[in-house]
């Protein structure tokens, strides 16, 4: 029996080591942990502020200073206008003043210390939010899908603008495949390999991918990876 070429086995809940440097960069970092430790329900689901018979984002207010002049600019405020959330600017409601938690920024889906510092020092609108109110588009968009405010986990990398430059070096070589899991899971780790720069295959496995993420090591693709 050939033995079994690790670089092809990839349990799920190793994401966050698709290679050495995306292991060294997230190190530290809460918000950057293993896509697969979370299940489909808390992926999209649980975890959140349930959502007002006003839209999702009722009551809360946002800046776009960080993705101004982008093609993300005109998507994100669409979705929080129609979902009820009011956009704020460097002139502060009082109600955004008085109650910071309330207050977000959607952020790109890469921003380096040094962007965060250079955003804080020219828009006092993005200084007035807490770091932890923080996001991307992408979790604007699955705070919609579902139907609520949705809490950062350890599988939702991306919900967080990611702290450093992308797309990220090697990974350009890095081809997964994917299978095993709910199309949810599926299309969180989707995005996160996609936005990290590689690419991702979602049902079918051959020789030119470099990575396996199934639950569990067994089954059909664990015995075609082995061939591989």
């Amino acid at each position: 029996e050939m033995p079994v070429d690790e670089r092809f086995l990839v349990n799920v809940s190793d994401i966050a080591k698709l290679n050495t440097l995306f292991d060294k960069k997230v190190e530290g970092s809460a918000s950057m942990q293993s896509i697969g430790e979370t299940n489909s329900q808390s992926i999209l689901s649980g975890g959140g502020v349930k959502k007002s018979r006003d839209g999702v984002f009722a009551g809360y207010y946002f800046t776009l200073c960080a993705i101004r002049g982008t093609n993300e600019e005109t998507t994100a405020e669409n979705i929080i206008r129609q979902q009820g959330g009011r956009m704020f600017n460097a002139s502060l409601p009082s109600a955004v003043a008085t109650e910071k938690s309330k207050a977000f920024a959607i952020c790109p889906a890469s921003l380096t210390a040094i962007e965060v510092n250079r955003l804080k020092s020219q828009n006092g609108d993005f200084a007035s939010v807490p770091e932890t109110n923080r996001f991307t588009l992408y979790w604007l968009r699955c705070c919609v899908e579902a139907s609520r405010l949705l809490t950062p986990q350890k599988g939702t990398p991306c919900f967080k603008p990611l702290p450093f430059p992308l797309p990220m070096a090697g990974m350009e070589n890095i081809s997964v495949a994917i299978s095993g899991y709910n199309k949810v899971v599926r299309s969180a780790i989707k995005h996160t390999v996609e936005t990290l720069g590689g690419a991702v295959s979602i049902d079918c496995m051959s020789a030119k991918d470099s990575h396996l993420l199934i639950p569990a090591a067994h089954g059909e693709k664990y015995r075609h990876s082995e061939r591989l």
